[in-house]
């Protein structure tokens, strides 16, 4: 009776897909749509019983409904959700379950690498040394051998991931390849796919056994993807056809005739396919800038070549139209690492580092691909909700301001404005020093700076990079170190250091000391999966746990002995020679 009432062409599902606030569309998608992408999944991937997957994303995110939750299910695979974003619950719910996969955008990713290089700095040159070594050994056997010996040498960063942790799956937006080595080495495996909202959501994955970097992978079993009108680099729109492409947007029939004609549905997204059959991404069709010349310059590319500009968090190329030459021009919004927020001063030796490293890269690439204009803003650029760099809302703003005559139009060698911090008074509440040393403490673990950084006048969100995430991060880390209630409503209005010491000191003193229970962080969909990320590798961890993660004596011991038999190893069979005769 049920099975004549649900046809496999019928909706199964509506979600809205990314894009203008104003002009919101929602995909319609079939059982059928669904049902085939994730047999496909399973088809590449081939998950087992044994595995143990780990929910974190929201389930409106279609990544997580169909890879989360629809391929777990049709494979009999555990799903374990996590109820609470509380960095205890986190840890344990790890380790007492034993995930084995994580499927997460690549911002998650990128936090959790943030997070384990900062903790390697901080624990001095000699773990650096000693991680970088052990990163580039690894790295070395991997490219010879195709062994993965990252899980030996790096056990502490598996045990902080709960011990069974081997596959990262990453979509939603392109993955830094500094990310995908250094994973690698480390011992994880990341595959890297492509997909839509309108194609439920995969359309190519990497395979296990043969992922590449810097590629989404070959396309699905019984997906079609072929490349439209490329260009000398074939370079062209990707477009898709196959049993997962949705079957319109709602009450939008424009819409649904202008993106899929002919079975084939318009992605908007450019990139080529190379001699092995896997997809890369080079941008979008929009985002394309088009020089005086006639020069198609692809911005994911030019970021590319200069992604190792010294002391740069992010960077987002973008085209600006000039009256002059009839064309687009290549411009570069550039954020530096938070150090340099202070005052012009830093601002302007940033620049002149920034202008030296971007003129010994422009002497090695093609001169349409060269920056030609650079902005440097002291505030985190604006993402999409697949927590990537939204280009289009950068251009925007960098619009606006260039018509507004707020931003000139110069190398970075000319003075740039920066933001200056504004004293503020002492707190007027009367703590100890001890009391406030501790506060401090807390503030610097959690914005992953030093002690001596952190003063009573900054500003949590401005100087510090706070976003609502880490105050909430902050509060739980507060809780636990004074064993006293903060509720998440206190967040907003926590504005600077001094508001959060003042503010904790009328808790301790107002409240009774007892036990903390667990209760659900309410949060954004999107950012619960950043939050996750960040609690998971700084106040997660017990102070214990964070002395092991880098064992100066241990560490020692264990890469001078591995490095002797690997590197013997290598010389002994790949770089050995006899001379006869």
């Amino acid at each position: 009776e049920h099975e004549g009432r649900i046809q496999p062409d019928d909706v199964a599902s509506i979600i809205l897909t990314t894009g203008p606030a104003h002009e919101p569309k929602a995909a319609m998608l079939s059982h059928r749509n669904f049902l085939s992408n994730v047999m496909a999944i399973t088809q590449v991937l081939k998950p087992n019983p044994t595995e143990h997957f780990l929910s974190i994303l929201p389930l409106h995110h279609a990544l997580e409904f169909t890879g989360g939750f629809l391929v777990p299910l049709f494979a009999c695979v555990t799903v374990s959700y996590i109820e609470t974003l509380r960095s205890r619950v986190v840890l344990e719910t790890m380790r007492e379950a034993g995930a084995t996969c994580l499927i997460g955008v690549p911002r998650v990713f990128q936090v959790l690498h943030d997070a384990i290089q900062a903790e390697v700095r901080r624990r001095g040159k000699f773990a650096q040394f000693i991680f970088r070594t052990s990163i580039g050994i690894s790295k070395a056997i991997y490219n010879l051998t195709g062994w993965r010996i990252g899980r030996v040498m790096f056990p502490y960063v598996h045990r902080a991931f709960g011990g069974r942790l081997r596959v990262f799956i990453s979509g939603g937006a392109a993955l830094d390849p500094r990310i995908f080595d250094d994973f690698t080495a480390m011992g994880f495996l990341i595959c890297e796919g492509y997909g839509l909202t309108e194609t439920s959501p995969v359309v190519t994955v990497n395979p296990m056994e043969r992922p590449k970097k810097g590629s989404v992978g070959p396309p699905l079993p019984n997906v079609e993807v072929r490349i439209a009108h490329p260009d000398e680099r074939g370079i062209g729109e990707i477009l898709v056809r196959g049993p997962n492409v949705m079957l319109g947007y709602f009450n939008d029939r424009e819409s649904t005739e202008r993106v899929i004609c002919d079975g084939w549905l318009h992605t908007g997204d450019l990139g080529y396919i190379d001699e092995d059959g896997y997809l890369h991404l080079t941008g979008r069709i929009k985002e394309v800038i088009v020089t005086a010349a006639g020069k198609n310059v692809y911005p994911d590319e030019v970021e590319a070549l200069y992604r190792d500009l010294p002391d740069v968090k992010e960077l987002c190329v973008v085209g600006v139209w000039d009256e002059g030459t009839m064309g687009e021009v290549v411009h570069a919004v550039v954020v530096p690492h938070e150090r340099f927020w202070r005052n012009t001063a830093q601002i302007e030796e940033f620049s002149q580092r920034l202008l030296k490293a971007m003129q010994e890269i422009s002497t090695r690439i093609p001169s349409y691909q060269r920056i030609q204009q650079v902005h440097v803003w002291t505030n985190e650029l604006p993402k999409t909700p697949a927590l990537s760099i939204d280009r289009s809302e950068v251009r925007r703003l960098l619009m606006e301001q260039l018509e507004r005559g707020e931003l000139t139009v110069t190398p970075p060698t000319a003075p740039v404005t920066a933001h200056r911090v504004q004293e503020s008074p002492i707190p007027s509440t009367s703590t100890d020093g001890q009391f406030q040393a501790r506060v401090l403490e807390t503030i610097a673990r959690v914005a992953n700076k030093s002690y001596d950084e952190i003063s009573l006048d900054q500003h949590l969100e401005i100087d510090l990079h706070m976003d609502s995430l880490m105050k909430v991060e902050l509060l739980v880390a507060l809780e636990a170190q004074f064993h006293t209630p903060l509720p998440e409503s206190m967040a907003p209005a926590l504005q600077t250091v001094q508001d959060v010491v003042q503010a904790l000191a009328e808790r301790v003193n107002g409240a009774r000391i007892e036990p903390v229970a667990d209760e659900a962080v309410e949060l954004p969909p999107v950012e619960a999966g950043i939050y996750w990320a960040r609690v998971l590798t700084t106040t997660a961890l017990s102070e214990d746990e964070v002395r092991q993660w880098i064992d100066a004596s241990i560490g020692k011991r264990v890469c001078r002995w591995l490095a002797r038999k690997v590197l013997g190893w290598i010389y002994r069979y790949y770089l050995g020679f006899e001379v006869l005769g």
